[in-house]
């Protein structure tokens, strides 16, 4: 896994006053921009994933102890207003083809480096928003295996008007993730969930053997 958060931290400290300003403005991860821890534990963040059931949403410790996670958990520690509008759920063909034509993107997504090159220019435009919230999501929230912000994150990135973005409800992570995450396990159309439901769905790995079905989970956060 690539989640790092000392590559987060070291590329916001690059931001100029008015990119920073510019994120606050718009941009629902402008609380982010407070973040200046660059170390994970690895053992804990494995331990939280590991003891994270998606479908009740609850962390369950041992001797019976269980932590409800919801929306507003996710909010608080992001630091952001849950809002009112839905994550879309669908991706307009012009809106990847804007993605993809704004950052040369493949068919696997956005390459990390090319969106800090994009950021580090030093504009404000919806550009380089779009870049920070790829970043944002492909480094931090939602990570994967690649050096690479996923297709799967372009839906909530392009908005015809950057006000809209802080209206959406990022805490809460729409249907598409269950159905991008089909390979991994399958969740009921209505259903959604937090982000880290969504990375611990992303995190589990299915395996056939002797005709059983097997579950385990693979860790989400290693070390920066």
């Amino acid at each position: 896994m690539r989640c790092s958060l000392r590559k987060f931290v070291s590329l916001i400290r690059t931001l100029t006053t008015d990119q920073r300003d510019a994120i606050k403005a718009f941009n629902p991860f402008h609380t982010l921009l407070d973040v200046k821890c660059g170390h994970m534990h690895k053992a804990f963040a494995m331990h939280l994933v590991q003891c994270f059931n998606p479908e009740t949403c609850n962390i369950e410790f041992r001797r019976g102890v269980d932590v409800h996670i919801t929306e507003e958990d996710v909010a608080r520690v992001l630091g952001m207003p849950i809002g009112d509008t839905p994550v879309p759920t669908e991706c307009l063909e012009s809106h990847i083809q804007k993605i993809e034509g704004d950052f040369n993107g493949g068919f696997k997504g956005i390459e990390i480096l090319k969106l800090e090159n994009v950021i580090k220019k030093g504009h404000t435009d919806g550009r380089f928003h779009r870049a920070y919230m790829l970043f944002t999501l492909g480094c931090l929230l939602c990570p994967t295996t690649k050096e690479v912000a996923g297709n799967r994150l372009f839906l909530g990135v392009v908005a015809d008007d950057l006000e809209t973005l802080k209206t959406y409800k990022w805490p809460v992570m729409p249907p598409f993730s269950g159905t991008l995450s089909k390979h991994f396990i399958e969740l009921k159309d209505e259903e959604s969930g937090s982000l880290l439901q969504h990375d611990s769905y992303e995190s589990t790995f299915i395996t056939q053997r002797m005709g059983n079905l097997r579950l385990s989970t693979a860790p989400l956060l290693p070390p920066s």
